[in-house]
């Protein structure tokens, strides 16, 4: 199909059309000619379209329409048949005689609905992009602050602290699950290797209850401890943590155990000073 052409005077009134027009706009050409009038259906058609039409008449040069929203209503004063939503972008060429007067205008429109769609379908899709983009980094950024919380509370919750000399104290608060035993083994044994430490108290006043895995990994660290030449302490057992000890018959032999951190502390000391 080819594109509607319209022609109109210098008053905006419409004085021919082709073939083309027709089928678009479902009007006979006869029902508009002489009859149809841009200013004055500018409420209709929108003012930017009637202004674009006059500066091609006042300037003299043709102008260009951006893309514009025309709706056009069986209700408005204009002669259709049926609702039309269309996006047109119209070109007003003047038609001046010999002295530069403008007599008439050529107005042909392209129906660039379809193009303006597909436009903002994508640019729907970019920003959608866009904000997912954004949601993920916004994620990644949350997660790594989540990362470096954990890490945090690790090294809170998990401290290895150089009491005196070569004795080290590893204060348990709560429960011992896999992953904080690993951080606490992982601690302990480098702070051993790093500084010689001959003794290691691991205080239990923190911890109220013992169920069978934090006693199984407090074993473990136990005995990686003695693995690196230092004597593993337990201080500070709760009475409902001696009752799981003796439940689970567990071996307490190669350790010493002493029921406050103060006694702990005395011992190491009066071994270093043997």
């Amino acid at each position: 199909m080819q594109d509607p052409v319209y022609v109109y005077d210098e008053a905006s009134t419409l004085v021919a059309g082709n073939t083309c027009a027709e089928v678009f706009w479902k009007v006979p050409n006869s029902v508009l000619i002489n009859q149809f009038n841009l200013r004055e259906n500018a409420a209709s058609l929108g003012q930017a379209l009637v202004d674009l039409f006059f500066s091609a008449v006042e300037g003299g040069k043709p102008v260009p329409s951006p893309p514009l929203p025309l709706h056009v209503s069986k209700d408005d004063d204009l002669p259709v048949q049926q609702n039309m939503e269309v996006w047109l972008q119209i070109d007003y060429i003047p038609l001046a005689d010999e002295s530069g007067r403008v007599h008439y205008v050529l107005a042909i429109g392209r129906n660039v609905t379809s193009d303006v769609h597909r436009d903002q379908e994508i640019k729907a899709a970019e920003a959608q992009i866009t904000a997912q983009r954004e949601t993920i980094v916004a994620l990644e950024a949350a997660n790594e602050e989540i990362e470096r919380q954990r890490a945090m509370i690790h090294e809170l919750s998990s401290p290895v602290i150089d009491v005196w000399g070569s004795v080290l104290l590893i204060p348990l608060v709560g429960s011992l699950g896999q992953e904080r035993a690993g951080v606490v083994a992982e601690r302990v044994l480098a702070a051993i290797t790093e500084r010689q430490s001959v003794f290691a108290i691991m205080d239990l006043t923190g911890v109220p209850d013992l169920d069978t895995g934090t006693a199984d990994h407090l074993l473990r660290i136990a005995r990686m401890i003695r693995l690196l030449g230092a004597e593993c302490i337990l201080a500070g057992i709760q009475p409902m943590v001696a009752q799981t000890i003796t439940t689970l018959e567990l071996s307490l032999d190669e350790m010493q155990v002493f029921q406050s951190l103060r006694d702990a502390l005395r011992y190491c000391m009066g071994k270093v000073r043997e």
